[in-house]
């Protein structure tokens, strides 16, 4: 009797990743890290959050990573569109900004993973697999971060996608009138969302906001700041002089 035929192995498609930064470096860096490996093919980058919206419609993406302090619309702000039109869309937040209200507010909105840019690169490339294996890994400094929000047994629904647009419009000193002649809402619409995300922000006035909104990656918390999150590595000496 002549042995069987071994059956032939079963290509396995590569994982389409939409890379949303706005800082081509990292993009290219993490292209660059993800394609070596030949189970992760990167289809696309985006810069702002119009562009990756738009991919989006147009392309099949299984994975997104983004970052959180963007441009314009900030990454909270796309993930929560990307994931009300494609709710089974894999999602990992990839960003400096590794602060326990982002964190809350990524969790909340459905992502699978939250890692931050300082991490080792082996230790990034086996987190980003092991979303894609369908599990939930936890960065050490996140881990740290999310016991202390269970702690805390916070019972705050996340802020929906319009509230995250009011607040960081708030931040940018626009005025509520402003704000609803932009979004076509009414204005006393503004005010009563303006209130509940305060409530849930426990922010006592606009003021407050300002500092809620920057934790959350929605408005630039300024020069010196966004430098102290990056790695040394790709801070020039002229920038941190």
């Amino acid at each position: 009797m002549s042995p069987s035929a071994k059956p032939a192995a079963t290509a396995v498609s590569p994982t389409k990743v939409l890379l949303v930064d706005d800082h081509p470096i990292y993009s290219s860096a993490l292209a660059e890290v993800l394609c070596a490996g030949g189970d992760f093919a990167v289809v696309g980058s985006a810069e702002n959050g119009a562009d990756a919206l738009a991919f989006l419609c147009a392309h099949p993406v299984d994975l997104l990573l983004v970052d959180l302090m963007m441009p314009g619309m900030s990454g909270l702000e796309i993930i929560a569109a990307a994931l009300e039109a494609m709710p089974d869309l894999k999602v990992v937040v990839f960003t400096g900004l590794a602060t326990p209200e982002s964190m809350q507010a990524a969790f909340g909105l459905g992502v699978c993973a939250f890692l931050v840019k300082s991490a080792p690169v082996p230790e990034l490339l086996e987190s980003i697999r092991a979303v894609v294996r369908g599990e939930f890994p936890l960065d050490p400094a996140v881990s740290e971060i999310l016991r202390d929000l269970v702690r805390l047994h916070s019972k705050k629904k996340p802020l929906a996608a319009d509230d995250l647009r009011i607040l960081r419009l708030l931040a940018a000193d626009r005025t509520p009138k402003e704000i609803a002649d932009e979004m076509a809402r009414s204005l006393s619409s503004v005010y009563k969302s303006r209130d509940r995300i305060s409530a849930r922000l426990d922010a006592k006035s606009n003021r407050d906001l300002v500092p809620r909104a920057q934790a959350l990656g929605l408005v630039p918390a300024g020069r010196d700041s966004i430098l102290r999150q990056l790695p040394a590595a790709l801070v020039s000496p002229e920038d941190s002089m």
